[in-house]
């Protein structure tokens, strides 16, 4: 745009200096070569390089805008919108068997990751391994499902998400999976055996009767009314 200023300005330059070069000689003979004549000539130059200037100005200005708008456009478009969760310091996510779309665990971890977004999670967290479960299945993963929540999808836009990424999975196979969820334990997993044990007799509960989502179910209620106390 500056190039093209200049080049502009060049050529108005070299056109009135011609015309004043070859009309001077003229305009003295005429009877217009006094002093004062020649001052106004002076004067004319001067009001021509000023609006000359002015309207250069203009135009670089209002190109530049111009240019920048298409930008200013796309960077209001990326703006994240503001997320709003519940206070997980205050109440419980949903329980893992509240099904989304058919999807065990799903529920929860959208409450848990809008909590996140929003900072209001506590002592809860996301991307955790029952998340995982859910990740997992579908073979998607933890920052892509934040992604979705931070643009402010809704639980239907994240299961229309979650459905057309990752691996295909059919209402069948996501049945089975959700029964299977629901009825597993942690009692059966070597590596979790013994906390499992250890935080469902806290809460008195038999370990070997104790499903992992009887036993979040139980421990939200309990958590959530010693905070309350």
């Amino acid at each position: 745009m500056r190039g093209v200023a200049m080049q502009i300005t060049g050529v108005f330059d070299r056109d009135f200096d011609h015309e004043f070069r070859h009309r001077l000689p003229r305009t003295f003979a005429a009877g217009y070569g006094d002093a004062g004549r020649f001052s106004q000539i002076q004067k004319w130059q001067s009001l021509f390089y000023l609006y000359s200037s002015v309207a250069i100005g203009v135009y670089w200005i209002v190109g530049t805008s111009c240019n920048q708008i298409p930008g200013l456009i796309r960077n209001t478009s990326r703006m994240k919108k503001k997320i709003t969760g519940q206070d997980l310091g205050k109440e419980p996510p949903r329980s893992p068997r509240i099904r989304v779309g058919g999807y065990a665990i799903l529920a929860r971890t959208i409450d848990k990751c809008r909590a996140l977004v929003a900072g209001n999670i506590g002592e809860y967290h996301f991307d955790c391994p029952l998340d995982n479960m859910l990740f997992g299945f579908k073979g998607v993963n933890g920052d892509d499902f934040r992604a979705q929540i931070e643009r402010g999808a809704s639980d239907q836009e994240i299961l229309e998400w979650l459905n057309q990424s990752g691996e295909n999975k059919t209402q069948s196979e996501i049945r089975r999976w959700s029964e299977k969820v629901e009825a597993s334990s942690l009692y059966d997993d070597l590596e979790k055996h013994d906390f499992f044990v250890e935080a469902t007799k806290k809460l008195g509960l038999d370990p070997t009767e104790t499903t992992t989502i009887e036993w979040l179910e139980i421990d939200d209620r309990v958590s959530h009314a010693q905070q309350a106390a």
